[in-house]
């Protein structure tokens, strides 16, 4: 009697399909924070783009997450510039000071030396940051400005006395 022998089973041919990890998931809301495209978060994911895309559905709620945090923390970025572009403040410098002995023509001569000095400077606020802000910023009180009125060509004492005059009238209907 003949033993039928068990045939044995064949490895699948091929890649195995792809199955998303929490690491993908992870890369996916990091990348898309970062404000990286399809094909840079593919890559910081550690797969191809072709695979991205075929698996895009599997990702889209973490890239929306990480798009979303994204503008929210730009957002405070920008916010914090304009206030402080409003309020002015102290930028520190390096500054290249060439020292040595000046003849008659105002020239260097003999041994100079160049010396890195760090200063610190002021930056004087914005006057169009203030009226911006105060425009968008205040429920109301500063939209009876035309904004074509102003632009960065006039001059900032006019500007500053119109904002002065616009306190006062707003300080006036109180």
């Amino acid at each position: 009697m003949a033993v039928k022998k068990k045939k044995a089973k064949k490895k699948p041919v091929g890649r195995p399909p792809f199955e998303a990890t929490e690491k993908h998931h992870e890369s996916a809301y990091k990348g898309a924070k970062k404000g990286l495209n399809e094909q840079e978060i593919s890559k910081v994911m550690g797969i191809g783009y072709s695979t991205f895309k075929e698996n895009k559905q599997l990702f889209l709620a973490d890239i929306k997450k990480g798009r979303e945090a994204s503008q929210d923390e730009r957002l405070k970025t920008v916010e914090n510039s304009l206030l402080k572009n409003c309020e002015g403040y102290f930028v520190e410098e390096t500054v290249m000071e060439r020292r040595g002995t000046l003849d008659r023509n105002n020239q260097f001569t003999g041994d100079t030396n160049a010396v890195q000095r760090k200063t610190k400077k002021y930056i004087k606020p914005s006057d169009m940051a203030i009226f911006f802000f105060l425009v968008n910023r205040s429920n109301g009180k500063w939209e009876s400005i035309n904004r074509r009125d102003w632009s960065t060509e006039n001059d900032s004492g006019e500007i500053l006395n119109a904002i002065r005059k616009m306190k006062q009238d707003a300080q006036s209907r109180k």
